[in-house]
């Protein structure tokens, strides 16, 4: 799919919200038959319709990179791994508390994928949203990588790609908002609902993630190998992070515009394991560091359509001994447009028939004396 094509969808979405019109009458009746209980909020602050779904078209510039550091033999080296993505388009859509998401990378130009090598990609995130809590769980894979800092040691124009060397990532994170019932998390970042007012809660946050980076040789370039002392023949790293801490998020409304803000902080445990391929052994190492998560959003949200622009920001150093460190960041940025259509009759059904096997298969459900 080329970039004309990629407008095209823009505007043929543009077209269909266009053909809703901006006036929304007052949200029908819940159609659904299964009896549920429906937490409060205060309309005057939050807009919830639960007979719509929502429909997503997305464009992410994701900004991945891992980067190793050596102060062996009295040097300062750098390597920062990235993959070749300039962009991840996608779509989500999302009905009552679940929401799916599946973006692909778009092919690179001949240009592109000569001097920077080609990148494999996968994503599949997945989000469960109630009015107090919000999860959110990702998978993501890239495989094939160049080095950004080749220039410290490369020929001009010319960068040292490795296509074997794979990074997975497992990603689950969830908060607890305080202040469920003004201030509405899906409002504010899954966009199936309107904050109408100003308002924010104090929240409560945690994450799990599980990673590897894995090359079928060592994950230090070649030329400067030597430079890594006895880690220079590292092959595989294996990471775990849990982190744990507490923040706030706030939207600030004017008219159809909203401006949501959210920061966390705490501490993450971070054990891990790394490949030596010269000694053929496994070696750990567990540490202790600051967990952040800092994210914002600023979006367009009309009754029946929006439009937003994201971004994320998540950063975590670790040490692999006294004179190899490194870090794994991630800048995201996300253009989207969104639908929200009246739910189909046979999306209800489906969801009726799901809640309801869930409701008979609750061992914890209360039975009348």
């Amino acid at each position: 799919m080329g970039e004309r094509n990629v407008f095209a969808v823009i505007v043929f979405l543009f077209a269909i919200m266009a053909n809703q019109g901006h006036a929304q009458d007052a949200a029908p009746a819940d159609t659904h038959h299964c009896h549920r209980k429906v937490f409060p909020v205060d309309t005057q602050y939050i807009e919830r319709d639960v007979n719509r779904m929502m429909v997503e078209y997305f464009i992410d510039n994701r900004g991945y990179s891992f980067e190793l550091k050596s102060s062996a033999n009295n040097g300062n080296y750098l390597v920062r791994w990235t993959p070749n993505v300039a962009g991840v388009h996608g779509f989500r859509f999302s009905y009552r508390s679940l929401t799916i998401g599946v973006g692909f990378k778009l092919p690179l130009s001949e240009f592109n994928a000569r001097n920077y090598g080609n990148t494999d990609y996968s994503n599949l995130t997945v989000a469960f949203n109630k009015p107090k809590i919000a999860l959110l769980g990702s998978w993501r894979r890239y495989r094939g990588m160049v080095d950004l800092n080749s220039p410290d040691y490369m020929p001009p124009y010319a960068y040292y790609k490795q296509a074997d060397l794979t990074a997975g990532s497992l990603t689950l994170k969830g908060s607890y908002i305080f202040s469920p019932e003004r201030f509405s998390y899906k409002a504010a970042y899954i966009y199936t609902e309107r904050q109408l007012r100003s308002a924010g809660s104090w929240l409560l946050s945690g994450a799990f993630n599980l990673s590897r980076l894995r090359g079928d040789s060592s994950m230090v370039p070649a030329p400067i190998r030597s430079n890594f002392g006895e880690n220079g023949g590292l092959q595989e790293i294996q990471r775990l992070y849990l982190g744990m801490g507490g923040g706030y998020a706030h939207t600030f409304v004017y008219q159809h515009f909203q401006l949501s803000l959210l920061l966390n902080l705490g501490l993450a445990l971070q054990p891990m394991r790394y490949y030596l391929m010269q000694s053929s052994r496994w070696q750990a190492a567990n540490q202790i560091s600051l967990y952040s998560d800092l994210g914002a959003s600023f979006s367009y949200n009309r009754p029946q359509w929006y439009i937003a622009l994201q971004g994320q920001v998540f950063n975590d150093g670790f040490r692999i001994d006294d004179n190899i460190s490194g870090n794994t960041s991630q800048l995201w940025f996300s253009f989207k447009v969104g639908w929200r259509p009246l739910a189909p009759a046979f999306v209800r059904r489906g969801e009726d028939f799901f809640f309801h096997t869930l409701q008979k298969l609750n061992p914890f459900k209360n039975k009348k004396k």
